[in-house]
């Protein structure tokens, strides 16, 4: 079947970072264990926007696409926002790789 195209969308962002990235691997795999802990309900979605902020800090384009996955109303420290990532970044590492 077809994918969504925000799978697309999602999938190619992630490799855009690992493109970016690929001299210094931990920036992408600190991406990817951010998010995953956000899976596994270890994180809120503004504790992730922070980090993955914190992350981009230098790559402004990367984390205004960013924000792009992020619910509606998730401001910046808008408090513990727990919605499913829009466009579901839950991208298997695997299908990354």
């Amino acid at each position: 079947g077809k994918r969504p195209v925000e799978y697309d969308q999602a999938f190619n962002y992630v490799n855009k970072i690992r493109t970016r990235f690929r001299y210094d691997e931990r920036i992408y795999n600190a991406f990817l264990e951010i998010l995953n802990m956000y899976r596994k309900g270890q994180k809120t979605i503004s504790q992730v926007y922070s980090e993955v902020a914190t992350l981009f800090k230098d790559h402004s384009d990367l984390l205004e696409e960013f924000e792009y996955f992020l619910p509606d109303n998730t401001a910046p420290g808008g408090g513990g926002v727990t919605m499913q990532v829009r466009a579901d970044l839950n991208i298997p590492a695997s299908r990354i790789t």
